[in-house]
């Protein structure tokens, strides 16, 4: 699994836009080693599979959840 933290830090070090925060990102290999420009491609692929796992993981959370748990809820989704 991804380390959310580590796709956090690559997407702050490309917003920042400044060859500092490069030098500082985690990704900063992968980025030298693709011909796409600014090498983001694996920095997207990481982002997009965390999100794709956070959205299964609230669906299921909101399965989960009973009309027990919430009455005033139920028929609010």
């Amino acid at each position: 699994m991804l380390k959310r933290e580590t796709v956090l830090k690559g997407l702050e070090c490309c917003a920042a836009m400044s060859g500092d925060e490069c030098r500082k990102c985690p990704y900063v290999d992968e980025c030298r080693d693709t011909d796409t420009p600014y090498g983001m491609s694996h920095l997207a692929a990481d982002a997009l599979t965390l999100l794709k796992d956070q959205e299964e993981r609230l669906k299921r959370f909101e399965l989960e959840r009973s009309w027990d748990e919430n009455p005033d809820r139920m028929g609010n989704w």
